[in-house]
This record gives structure tokens, sequence and C-alpha cells, in this order.
């Protein structure tokens, strides 16, 4: 287990980023027991990764999709289970139909 720590700003979210790979940086590479992660399956490298960050973020997509990102093949039970465990399981917004992990997630 590894923990970042240290000041506001000094890039502790920024690192994690660039290890999940949620962005590639934009000049040289990000290793991780000497492998360029650029080379590692995304699928493989996130298999073995679970991050918290301190900031919410959903992708701009379906809640379905955002809900399904950590295990793609997840059923139907696990996909409401997951849903009530995130509390996410009653969302609803304006341009949503409530309890339809299928609409798009909405700020």
């Amino acid at each position: 287990m590894v923990a970042l720590v240290g000041p506001s700003g000094a890039g502790k979210t920024s690192i994690a980023n660039l290890i999940c790979r949620f962005y590639d940086p934009t000049s040289g590479p990000v290793k991780l027991n000497g492998h360029d992660l650029r080379k590692v399956r995304l699928a493989s490298l996130r298999r073995h990764l679970a991050v918290v960050l301190q900031d919410t973020f959903l992708f701009n997509t379906t809640l379905r999709e955002n809900l399904l990102y950590g295990k793609p093949d997840a059923t139907d039970e696990e996909l409401i289970a997951a849903s009530r465990a995130a509390y996410a399981h009653d969302l609803s917004c304006p341009t949503a139909v409530p309890r339809r992990p299928a609409t798009e997630a909405c700020a």
C-alpha cells in the first residue's frame, strides 16, 4: 500500500492520475517497477490499483458507464449493489429518470 501525502499543490492528485492513466504525460515516461505505463495494458494496470481521490469525478457518460468503470462486465445485480454502495441508486436530476442507471450523469 502506498499513500501520497503532502501540502496542497504538491502534485499528489496529478501523480495519482498519471499512475492510473486517466491521462498520459505530455513528455517522458511514468514508470512503475521499471515499466513504462503506456506499454502496460490499461485493463491489467487498473486491475491492480485502487485509488481514493479527494475530488469526486464522473465521466461525461451515463451513470451506468460510470458505475461499471471498475468492472465493465458486472451483472445487473452487481451494478445495483454498487449503485447502492455509492449512494447513487436513487440519484436523479432534472434530465434523468430516477432509478435508471443508464441515464446521463448531471452536475
